[in-house]
This record gives C-alpha cells, sequence and structure tokens, in this order.
C-alpha cells in the first residue's frame, strides 16, 4: 500500500508542478492525516488531506482494510424471532415477548397458553403484537353432542361453511333451564368462538323477553318476529352499525315455548366486513333453527 508520502509526492507532482510548499509540509500532513484517520476509522475509511499553498487543497481516499483496525458499529434490530410461550402461565409468557421487544395480547380465559400467533420462531418486527390464547378444560354438561346442531330442544339446520361445533356446553349458566355452546372456525383455540347459540325455558325466558323489548330493529325470523342489535358488553343496546372490540351483534327471538338468542364474536363481525354481511348471517343461521320437541 501507498505511504503518506507516496500519496502526497503523486499528487503534488500531477496536479501542482508549478507550486512549492513551505519546508515541513509533509512532516504536518504526516501528523494531521494520521488523526484524520483515527476518527475516518468509524466509517471504514481512511482520509487524507493534502494541504498545498495557494489555498488548493486535495481529498485523498485510502480504503481500510477489511477486518483490520475496522470499529465495531451497533447492530440495528430489524426482526425478532418470535419465542415459544407455549405451556406457560400469561404473566410468564408476556415478559418472555417483552424481552425480546415484542408486545403480547392475551385473546382468551386466563391460564396456560395453548398457542400463539404468530408462531414460535417467525421473524417479525419488534413491537410486533403476538396474539396469546389460553383455555380452561371446557365443560360438557350436555355430553357428546355429535355434530353440536341438536340441543336443548333445538336442531340448527344452517351453519356457515367454516364453522364447526365448539365442542363444549353448559346448562343452567345463563339462568335455571338455559343451555348454550359455541361454533367457531377449525384450528382457533378452545374458547375461541364465532357464533355462540343460547336456548332458554321456563324461568330463564324473562332475560331474552326482555332483551327484545329494548331492540328497535325487529326482523321476520321465520317462525316469529324478533330483534337484532349491536350488544355492548354493559348490556347497551346500538344499531349494527357499530362495532368495535366490545359490541357483539345479537338476534333474540321466541320458539314456540323456549327463547333463542344468537350472537357473533365481534371478530367475525370484523372478518365479514359490513352490517349488511353480519345481519345476513345472523338471520340465515336463525331462520334455519327448529323445534326438535
Amino acid at each position: 500500500m501507498s505511504t503518506v508520502e507516496d500519496l502526497l509526492r503523486e499528487a503534488m507532482s500531477r496536479e501542482v508542478e508549478d507550486v512549492r510548499g513551505p519546508a515541513g509540509l509533509a512532516a504536518a500532513v504526516r501528523r494531521g492525516s494520521r488523526a484524520r484517520r483515527l476518527r475516518a476509522r468509524a466509517v471504514g475509511t481512511a482520509l487524507v488531506v493534502v494541504a498545498v499553498s495557494g489555498g488548493a487543497a486535495f481529498l485523498l481516499v485510502e480504503p481500510e482494510p477489511a477486518g483490520k483496525n475496522a470499529a465495531t458499529s451497533a447492530s440495528v434490530v430489524t426482526e425478532v424471532a418470535v419465542p415459544d410461550v407455549v405451556k406457560m402461565p400469561p404473566e410468564q409468557a408476556s415478559a418472555r415477548l417483552e424481552q425480546a421487544g415484542l408486545k403480547p395480547v392475551l385473546r382468551t380465559d386466563p391460564g396456560e397458553v395453548t398457542s400463539q400467533d404468530p408462531a414460535a420462531g417467525t421473524l417479525v418486527k419488534p413491537g410486533t403484537e403476538i396474539q396469546l390464547y389460553s383455555a380452561r378444560k371446557r365443560a360438557q354438561h350436555l355430553g357428546d353432542l355429535g355434530d353440536g346442531r341438536a340441543f336443548g330442544g333445538i336442531r340448527l339446520t344452517y351453519l356457515p361453511d367454516d364453522l364447526r361445533w365448539g365442542r363444549w356446553s353448559v346448562k343452567d349458566t345463563f339462568g335455571v333451564t338455559s343451555y348454550s355452546t359455541t361454533y367457531d372456525e377449525p384450528g382457533h383455540p378452545q374458547g375461541y368462538y364465532g357464533l355462540q347459540v343460547f336456548v332458554f325455558e321456563g324461568k330463564a325466558t324473562e332475560d331474552p323477553a326482555k332483551l327484545l323489548e329494548k331492540m328497535d330493529d325487529r326482523v321476520d325470523v321465520g317462525s316469529a318476529e324478533g330483534g337484532i342489535a349491536s350488544v355492548h358488553e354493559t348490556g347497551s343496546l346500538h344499531d349494527l352499525g357499530v362495532t368495535g372490540e366490545l359490541q357483539t351483534p345479537t338476534v333474540v327471538w321466541p320458539l314456540g315455548d323456549l327463547w333463542v338468542q344468537i350472537k357473533m364474536s365481534p371478530d367475525r363481525a370484523a372478518k365479514l366486513g359490513g352490517t349488511d354481511a353480519v345481519k345476513e348471517e345472523l338471520l340465515k343461521v336463525a331462520r334455519g333453527v327448529e323445534r326438535t320437541g
């Protein structure tokens, strides 16, 4: 590699043959060049400034050898591998994700994490939300319902093609002589739902009857007049155009001596992408409900 003196001589002979610098110029350039080279190493390049009389100056670039005297720059993290937090308690899983620079979001019941999205090992940007799903063991109060369409004195003759029985059921949870189960997309964690169906009889019918009284949007369910609305978790009613995480599209109607109520999860409502689509699906399922007893 050429020395500073070689570079100085070459530049001066080629560009400023008629210019003569003062005595000691080369030594001064060597000292200045060394200081500049130390500073320049932060970007991997040595700079040599050649000054001559008459105000002329030239900038020569001397590349630093790769791997030699190169400064170590701080690496910028652009992607993070999602840690595996399945089977961890939610608190531990959340802490592990936060340590990795990610944002944990618990989607269902508290309990051991049963699945995560994105999956472990996926490369994502720092700050990405990681959905954590967990669920306690679900009840089977009504036993094995087969395809899950018949329970509590009714049968669903229609379900959207992407939904399957959630393989759980409860009795008397929403009032004495009430029944409920859910239908969801295959592969979703237990406890998640797309549609939840309730059946009420006896004294338990008072609550759905009161709900219908408060509904302004009345609909023909086939067997009777029903009502449809978006129900906030506080109990307040809104039209189906009002959406959000706490808004649940709901249809309710009497079926003989029973009352039936169908709720659509806010996530599914958002997926369908519009008031008309939400209303159409709810009513199609409702009109397919038949009395079995």
